[in-house]
């Protein structure tokens, strides 16, 4: 323990010690993930992206995607090296949260590098959509880097501003991040005594800098969508028209539920630990943060001009965390909410700045609550660390029951009189979902987004059937032609088929290869 007793008094030492912290937690969580091949849903549909998957993203509004995947990565899905390219990503991004908030306990560091690390959104990117995974903590890296020029240097709100248009380019939904990371500077520095000028000031520029940044995304998205001849998706939950439909009046009724739905994913988060001890964690470092706050607004060198700023800005953090819920109509999902998991990080923060403030005495109060601070978060962050091994040991499963049950397919496929493989069109129906066993105790992982046992066993969509086929199975079977595809789906004949594996669910109609599935 005492390697963990030492003070990280020099940036080389906390960037050194921040990389180091995170491959740990990166290893130990997600290694048996960087080390298999999980392919399924968007990951597999994006394996090769230079196949649709850039197309797609720009079509999105992550017109850098392509860039940063030409500058840092193919366009293929490398697991390993997606892997270690996150790890340094984060481990950068978690380097800067040191030096932002002056973080020199090794301790408290290792467990910053674990929130940023061993958390549901992470977990969910690289079970399911670790094609975008690097690329989303380069996102984070810029949301952080840029709340770092904004607090560390004088006109550090301009390049700033740069760094959240690269994050919005790439993935929009860590500017959560960088709106979340200026909430908490400011309310530190408000506990701290500093002066309501200079920190509504300072609050002012990060106001500018995230507008300026969005503009500099808009007409960097205009350039990349004229040069490109490209159109931005609509209709979709991913589109980027959602947030131009909104009103005063669903502004206001969706920021209330955005209250309820971060208070429901803080309390719900999945872990192998029971309920109560996760609630009551939660609870205990969001009591731990209102006493923090209420030592603060007893300090009567604080004016209370600084004490209502203090207090609305506490308010706001659950807002700025969860921002994205009212930018999208409430359409989330585990990857949108980075932004929620840094309420640990808070919890930690206040809770250390109360106990610097307790009195010396025969027993050293102090460092016993941050001694408890610390091995709560890290009780919830190791809870992580076995969801995550067993989501990935869950995906592995599956992807060999799908195998081996479409090896058993394309056989009867390629017995069958008239079919010619890399010829015959073939059209999939219904879903393999049914065809394969559901592995006890795995049930609860089904949460997680992307986790769904639908999602890693479907192929109900001709894109996704194709890229199964020639990705995973190397077959040169060919899909229908997607009108061809979307009408046998509906064909009476069809639906008078029984499901594989009886005998006349694998048979050729109109000249198509059908396989009904479920």
């Amino acid at each position: 323990m005492e390697l963990f007793r030492q003070k990280l008094d020099t940036p080389r030492k906390q960037m050194y010690f921040a990389l180091a912290a995170v491959f740990v937690w990166g290893l130990f969580a997600h290694g048996y993930g960087f080390f298999h091949t999980l392919a399924s849903h968007d990951s597999l549909n994006e394996f090769n992206a230079a196949d649709g998957g850039n197309a797609w993203k720009i079509q999105l509004g992550r017109v850098l995607v392509p860039l940063y995947r030409a500058v840092f990565r193919t366009d293929l899905t490398l697991p390993w090296m997606i892997g270690i390219l996150s790890l340094v990503w984060t481990g950068l991004a978690v380097y800067l949260v040191l030096r932002i908030f002056q973080i020199q306990s090794k301790g408290f560091a290792f467990l910053t590098a674990g929130i940023f690390t061993a958390n549901i959104t992470v977990i969910a990117g690289i079970s399911t959509y670790i094609n975008d995974h690097d690329g989303n903590m380069f996102a984070l890296l810029c949301a952080v880097g840029a709340v770092y020029l904004w607090r560390k240097c004088a006109w550090g709100a301009l390049p700033g501003a740069a760094l959240v248009a690269v994050s919005i380019g790439i993935y929009q939904s860590y500017i959560s991040v960088t709106i979340t990371l200026v909430l908490f500077v400011c309310i530190l520095e408000l506990m701290n005594e500093k002066r309501f000028r200079q920190v509504f000031t300072d609050g002012l520029k990060a106001v500018g800098m995230l507008l300026l940044g969005g503009i500099l995304y808009y007409l960097l998205m205009q350039l990349v969508l004229k040069t490109t001849g490209s159109t931005l998706s609509s209709g979709g939950s991913n589109s980027l028209e959602t947030a131009m439909a909104l009103t005063p009046q669903t502004i206001l009724s969706l920021s209330v539920s955005a209250y309820r739905d971060a208070a429901i994913r803080l309390m719900e988060v999945l872990s192998p630990y029971p309920d109560g001890l996760v609630k009551g964690i939660t609870l205990a470092l969001g009591l731990g943060i209102v006493a923090a706050v209420a030592v603060s607004l007893g300090n009567k060198r604080i004016g209370w001009m600084e004490k209502a700023l203090c207090l609305v800005l506490l308010c706001l953090i659950p807002l700025g965390m969860h921002i994205l819920f009212v930018l999208t109509f409430s359409i989330v999902h585990d990857l949108m909410v980075f932004a929620l998991w840094l309420f640990y990080l808070l919890g930690l923060l206040m809770i250390h700045w109360l106990a610097e403030r307790i009195p010396a005495g025969k027993i050293d109060a102090g460092k016993i609550l941050r001694g408890i601070s610390l091995s709560m978060v890290f009780v919830l962050l190791y809870g992580n660390v076995q969801t995550a091994n067993g989501v990935y040991l869950k995906k592995d499963l599956e992807r060999e029951a799908f195998l081996s049950l479409m090896t058993r397919v394309v056989y009867r496929m390629e017995s069958c009189d008239g079919y010619e493989p890399g010829t015959t069109p073939v059209v999939f129906v219904g879903d393999a979902e049914q065809l394969i066993s559901v592995i006890p105790g795995f049930e609860e992982y089904r949460r997680i987004t992307g986790a769904d046992f639908a999602q890693t066993t479907s192929m109900q969509t001709n894109y996704r059937a194709q890229r199964y086929i020639y990705y995973v199975m190397g077959n040169p079977a060919v899909m229908a032609q997607e009108p061809v595809w979307s009408a046998m789906q509906q064909d009476p004949r069809i639906a008078r088929m029984p499901s594989y594996p009886e005998e006349g669910s694998v048979q050729i109609l109109d000249d198509v290869m059908v396989v009904k599935l479920g």
